[in-house]
């Protein structure tokens, strides 16, 4: 028969502070989490605004001022940084040559502030036949801001432990 011998060792204090950390980090760290998504959104945000100036993009400011951070999912840590507009993704991707035409009535706004003399039909065909270059303004920003968005990544997980260790002794 083994026999075992041993000694028991314990952190006083130690089942406290875990209990206190399993009772209130959940909540901790959803709120930093959500904190640092929104942050780092709205750093996207800023900078995909900046990317359409810098690109000339702007013609009404609709796309501009559409752009916004959205958690389309409840109890799921993630954003989209975006625009509901139609034309968003034509801007960033523009329209490759022979791909069908704008829709019908698309058009009729933007000849109008550009005071453009001509069918609509013909413009359209126009863009169809000859496509439209793309002015990237969304991927780019997501790539200029890595770093800003992994050090406002660093600070979400030291303030959750400041917050947990904190809130463990206020209540411990």
């Amino acid at each position: 028969m083994a026999t075992s011998f041993g000694v028991t060792i314990e952190a006083p204090g130690m089942h406290e502070y875990w209990q206190t950390v399993i009772d209130h980090a959940p909540k901790i760290v959803r709120q930093e989490m959500l904190e640092a998504l929104q942050d780092n959104g709205d750093t996207v945000r800023k900078q995909a605004r900046a990317n359409l100036l810098a690109n000339r993009s702007i013609d009404t400011k609709a796309l501009y001022g559409s752009l916004s951070v959205r958690f389309p999912a409840r109890n799921k840590l993630w954003a989209t940084v975006g625009s509901t507009l139609r034309y968003a993704r034509t801007v960033e991707d523009g329209r490759r040559p022979g791909s069908p035409p704008p829709p019908y009535g698309s058009l009729r706004g933007w000849m109008r502030r550009k005071n453009f003399i001509g069918s609509e039909h013909v413009l359209r065909m126009s863009i169809s036949r000859k496509g439209i270059k793309p002015k990237p303004y969304l991927l780019p920003a997501l790539k200029s801001t890595q770093s800003e968005q992994k050090r406002r990544w660093r600070r979400c997980v030291v303030n959750i432990g400041k917050r947990v260790f904190i809130h463990r002794r206020r209540y411990a």
